[in-house]
């Protein structure tokens, strides 16, 4: 097997292939290393826009500020916090009459 190889190696049509493979592998590992570098890099970039442009809302006062907490309290009326069903009322002893 070792001797196939190094015949093939020593050929054209090997070292041709030997080329194409080398040149696989290069691309693979650019594009790999790319990405590893480029995607944290892109990720904090787009969170540092979005804090400074946040930032920048909230001091000309166009942001509300809403509490969040309200829609785990059983007494706003909503059994979900996405506003899922509204939980039964209690009727008072007057209009039971």
């Amino acid at each position: 097997m070792k001797e196939i190889m190094v015949t093939l190696t020593q050929t054209s049509v090997g070292i041709s292939v030997a080329i194409v493979m080398g040149l696989a592998i290069l691309a693979f590992a650019i594009w790999y290393g790319f990405y590893i570098i480029y995607l944290p890099v892109a990720s904090l970039t787009s969170v540092v826009k979005i804090k400074l442009e946040e930032r920048r809302l909230r001091k000309a006062g166009l942001v509300a500020d809403y509490d969040f907490h309200y829609a785990s309290i059983p007494e706003v009326g909503l059994t979900m916090a996405d506003g899922g069903s509204q939980i039964e009322k209690k009727k008072s002893p007057d209009k039971e009459r």
